[in-house]
């Protein structure tokens, strides 16, 4: 009887079947006009609301513990009342959290996910995926690796990050470039050693690249097109049997672009990597006005022949 006077009729609202009735009422009113549809489907997709009666049973969660630690307490017991009650606040954060975020894909449901929202424009890039790859009959070993990847370099979301950039101020522009790459910056001795110039006039310059593990960054004897900066994984360089591996702050592959020729090794990504490459074009004109980087950089690779 307690529970019929209580949490009964809450229960009884959050377990309505709002997902059947709207699957009868989209085929009752097919023979509607299609405004009228849609306005009439918009309005029963609010009647979801009526599910979300089950947070009160948050409450009892909340009385739960509270009742917890009172009983511990009672045993004058600091540690074990601290523990529960930094535990309820963190499943009250982590709720909120979740809360929040089916909010907001209400919101853009409700709103029948205009254009300019976040869940389409992140299912418009994953959908084009899937699509590309089922016409291409890719192997699904080919298809795991294509999906891995987006959401390694993208995390899930979709922006161009090119014309951003172009939207701000040159100084802006400086400053968010710097902040991006500032785990670089620490870690590559050419970059700490030099002043803002040099830093100013590499920054704009980068392309920031995501190599997976096992990926063949470029092979022996291919033309040599960019040079890369390490900022976060192992990649190993091989050349007549002989391996060395890189690490965090290390670049590679600027040899063939000073000598203007092909490469004289093979890079592999030993685990997923997060560099930024610089083109030849844009390294031979930086170069021109930073004579003493060049020298720099043609002396670290002849030190890194002779190790070979």
């Amino acid at each position: 009887m307690t529970y019929l006077k209580t949490w009964f009729i809450p229960d009884l609202l959050s377990a309505f079947p709002v997902d059947i009735i709207l699957l009868i009422a989209e085929h009752q009113i097919l023979d509607q006009t299609p405004l009228l549809a849609m306005k009439i489907l918009r309005i029963l997709m609010f009647l979801r609301i009526i599910s979300m009666v089950r947070l009160l049973r948050v409450s009892r969660l909340v009385t739960f513990f509270n009742k917890l630690e009172t009983s511990v307490s009672g045993f004058h017991l600091e540690f074990p009342r601290m523990f529960f009650r930094n535990i309820l606040v963190f499943i009250i954060m982590f709720l909120v959290c979740h809360w929040n975020g089916c909010l907001q894909y209400f919101v853009a449901m409700a709103m029948d996910f205009p254009e300019d929202c976040w869940v389409r424009k992140e299912n418009f890039l994953v959908n084009h995926l899937e699509d590309y790859m089922v016409y291409r009959k890719l192997p699904k070993q080919l298809w795991r690796r294509t999906m891995d990847y987006y959401r390694t370099r993208y995390g899930g979301r979709w922006f161009d990050e090119k014309n951003l950039l172009n939207m701000v101020s040159k100084p802006l522009r400086e400053e968010i470039l710097t902040a991006v790459c500032r785990t670089l910056l620490k870690k590559v001795p050419m970059f700490k050693d030099q002043g803002a110039n040099f830093i100013n006039a590499v920054l704009p310059k980068l392309v920031f690249e995501v190599f997976q593990e096992g990926d063949m960054i470029f092979r022996e004897k291919a033309p040599g097109d960019r040079m890369f900066f390490i900022s976060e994984g192992h990649v190993t360089i091989e050349m007549d049997g002989v391996q060395r591996e890189l690490f965090d702050g290390d670049y590679f592959g600027e040899v063939g672009l000073l000598k203007h020729g092909v490469r004289a090794v093979t890079a592999r990504a030993l685990t997923i990597c997060w560099v930024f490459s610089l083109s030849a074009d844009s390294l031979h004109q930086i170069l021109h006005s930073f004579p003493h980087v060049k020298q720099q950089i043609e002396e670290t690779a002849v030190r890194r022949g002779r190790k070979n």
